[in-house]
């Protein structure tokens, strides 16, 4: 599921609130983690993809 963040972050804001604009990804795969430790999750870089593979 692809999830954005700091899509429309305010220009200079990051300067303010560093954390709400570079945290959320890192936020999303510690949880993710610990409530589903079974299913892999995969933080993408700015222009990396994935291919899902089908669970056999």
């Amino acid at each position: 599921m692809p999830v954005h963040y700091g899509t429309y972050w305010p220009i200079g804001m990051d300067a303010v609130r560093p954390h709400e604009f570079h945290t959320p990804g890192d936020e999303f795969v510690r949880i993710a983690a610990q409530l589903a430790p079974s299913v892999s999750v995969h933080r993408l870089g700015h222009g990396e993809s994935v291919r899902p593979e089908v669970a056999r």
